[in-house]
């Protein structure tokens, strides 16, 4: 019991709640009116591309059609957001990425993202669309996801455009001692794992010439 209470805690550690996020989006309205509009209006939005919602790893690829889709159901849509972020895989730093459609509301721009649970360290109870200013949305997926460094980029990315979009190499964060130490540390074990592989193939061989001769 003890184990699972401690396993939630971590897992909420990394997303925010529904409630905070909409403290967010609606810290510019200044009465009770307008903030049940936006909520509304983003509720609506949400229903409109349920459709897309997806945990799997590069969901975000249907971007265009999501965009297209709210578009045509009658909601402001902006410019669209991307970022990209490094992440450590072994043995290196690599560069990732994720983009979203936008919508306006009273001229706020908000990102609006069915396929954040793609992201590790969600809450499994969390909401399947989070909205939330770009700025927000891209510190909350890093900050799951662990990455360092992020650049964010305001407009909408797919095909091509997404691939090649990565962070400046001069972001790139410098491996650690403990990094280094570990990368050192495979190596030796992946040049033990080649002699033994050497050696294997040497002594398949001379058993074959015994087979034949």
């Amino acid at each position: 019991m003890k184990f699972y209470i401690l396993f939630l805690f971590f897992i909420k550690g990394f997303s925010q709640d529904p409630c905070s996020r909409f403290a967010i989006v609606s810290s510019n309205l200044q009465t009770e009116q307008q903030k049940e509009e936006l909520r509304q209006y983003l509720d609506r939005a949400k229903d409109a591309i349920k459709e897309f919602i997806s945990t799997n790893g590069g969901a975000c690829v249907d971007v265009i059609r999501v965009k297209m889709l709210l578009s045509s159901k009658g909601f402001s849509v902006g410019e669209g957001a991307t970022f990209a972020y490094w992440k450590w895989r072994y043995p290196q730093y690599e560069s990732f990425n994720h983009t979203a459609v936008t919508i306006i509301f009273k001229g706020k721009e908000l990102v609006l993202d069915p396929t954040h649970k793609q992201f590790r360290g969600v809450d499994p109870l969390d909401e399947d669309i989070i909205c939330l200013p770009a700025k927000d949305w891209m510190n909350e997926l890093v900050t799951r996801t662990k990455g360092q460094n992020p650049v964010l980029d305001h407009q909408l990315r797919s095909g091509e455009s997404l691939y090649t979009f990565v962070c400046p190499e001069c972001t790139k964060p410098k491996l650690s001692e403990q990094q280094k130490k570990a990368i050192e540390e495979f190596d030796k074990l992946d040049d033990i794992r080649l002699k033994v592989d050497v050696r294997r193939e040497v002594s398949d061989r001379r058993r074959e010439r015994c087979i034949i001769f």
